[in-house]
């Protein structure tokens, strides 16, 4: 089911709800990806079976966001996210909350843990894009780095153009997750391919090693993990660890 919430613009969402949730997950995509990622639909479906719905946004300038890549700010990221997960809450209010997020989406996430905390039942974040300022410059970018500056912005993106601000970049640059982390971590999981080489592996086991996350390494996986079995592997690592099943 698709509707829009309304902040100061319209957030698209698509509800995928089994009749009486106990837990809702909202999930977040990654960059220039938007709600119907394979992956959480892969979730969504067999989450339903275990009356867990999953609530998916898409993210400014993505997808069917209403508004350009002129809103793509981390604040306006975060507090679309944060708008989301308050819906969750006021709509389903017996049902626990947590979030499945995917490389931008999962810096995204780890943003928000840090600045407004872990208030939620699970955190599952698929290749977390850990060093954002770094995958956009040598995975995303579009020319050089220069052109970038002095034109002030960039096109990318894939099913729909994507106008990135050099402002934009600078936030990232600003906001490091491995210096700047600072939230719970028990109920953390990082689900990451040992052949990701969009966002490293070696970052995830980084932000492991300081934090103490629990990990599940999905090996042959890339960062698109579209190899046969592999969304299999993420669904049944999240659907354990939702059951606290080691």
């Amino acid at each position: 089911m698709y509707k829009d919430i309304k902040r100061e613009y319209n957030i698209n969402i698509k509800e995928m709800l089994p009749e009486n949730p106990k837990e809702i997950m909202v999930a977040i995509h990654g960059f220039a990806g938007d709600k119907e990622s394979s992956a959480i639909s892969m979730v969504a479906e067999e989450l339903m079976k275990q009356d867990i719905g999953v609530i998916a946004l898409d993210l400014p300038g993505h997808g069917a966001s209403e508004v350009d890549g002129d809103y793509l700010t981390l604040d306006n990221c975060l507090a679309d996210i944060r708008f989301t997960l308050d819906y969750a809450k006021e709509n389903f209010k017996d049902a626990k909350i947590s979030l499945f997020a995917t490389s931008f989406g999962a810096y995204l996430t780890l943003l928000l843990l840090t600045r407004y905390g872990n208030e939620y039942n699970k955190v599952v974040l698929r290749c977390p894009a850990i060093r954002m300022d770094k995958i956009f410059e040598d995975e995303i970018l579009v020319g050089t780095m220069d052109e970038f500056k002095e034109k002030g912005y960039v096109i990318v993106g894939y099913e729909r153009e994507l106008k990135v601000n050099y402002s934009y970049f600078e936030e990232l640059c600003d906001n490091q997750i491995l210096r700047d982390f600072d939230a719970k971590c028990d109920n953390i999981l990082i689900i990451h391919g040992d052949e990701d080489t969009t966002a490293p592996i070696k970052d995830a086991y980084d932000f492991k090693e300081k934090f103490g996350v629990k990990m599940n390494v999905v090996e042959g996986a890339d960062h698109r993990f579209k190899k046969p079995g592999e969304l299999e592997k993420v669904v049944n690592h999240t659907l354990n660890f939702i059951n606290d099943i080691a």
